[in-house]
C-alpha cells in the first residue's frame, strides 16, 4: 500500500502548493495502480498456497481473471507483458500435477515481483509529473 508524505524541504511557493495538490489526490489519485497492486496480491496469495499435488482448475480460473482485471487496471505494454507470463506459467502449473510445479511457482513469484516493482515505478514517475511545477520545460 502506497503512503501520501509531506514535503521534506520547502523549495519555493509554487512547489510546496504542487505538493499539497498531490497529497490532497493521494488516496483516490491512482486508483488504476491500486487496483492493479491488489490483483498482484492476489495472485501471489493464490500461487503461494498451491500445493502441487493435484490440477486446480478453479485456482486457474481465477489467476486468469485477475490476470486480465490487472492487464485492463494499467495501460502499461511492461506490466501486460508480466502478467502475460504470470497466465502462461499458470496454465501449466495449475492445469496439471508435475515435479516442475516449485519452479513454475517460481517463475510466476518472480514475474510477480517485477509487476509490483514496475507499478511502484509508475506510481514516482505519475507524484513527479504531478509535483512538477507548472511553468517548467519537460526537457
Amino acid at each position: 500500500m502506497t503512503r501520501c508524505r509531506a514535503p521534506r524541504t520547502k523549495l519555493s511557493d509554487r512547489r510546496d502548493s504542487a505538493a499539497a495538490r498531490v497529497a490532497a489526490q493521494c488516496p483516490t489519485m491512482y486508483s488504476d495502480l491500486d487496483e492493479a497492486r491488489a490483483q498482484q496480491a492476489a495472485l501471489r496469495l493464490i500461487v503461494e498456497r498451491h500445493a502441487g499435488a493435484a490440477p486446480d482448475y478453479r485456482a486457474l480460473r481465477r489467476v486468469l481473471d485477475l490476470c486480465r482485471r490487472a492487464a485492463t487496471a494499467v495501460d502499461d505494454r511492461y506490466c501486460r507483458d508480466k502478467l502475460r507470463i504470470v497466465e502462461d506459467f499458470s496454465a501449466e502449473l495449475f492445469s496439471q500435477a508435475e515435479a516442475r510445479s516449485q519452479f513454475l511457482k517460481q517463475q510466476i513469484l518472480d514475474a510477480l515481483e517485477l509487476l509490483h516493482s514496475r507499478l511502484y515505478s509508475l506510481e514516482v514517475m505519475r507524484r513527479r509529473a504531478a509535483a512538477r511545477p507548472l511553468g517548467s520545460s519537460l526537457a
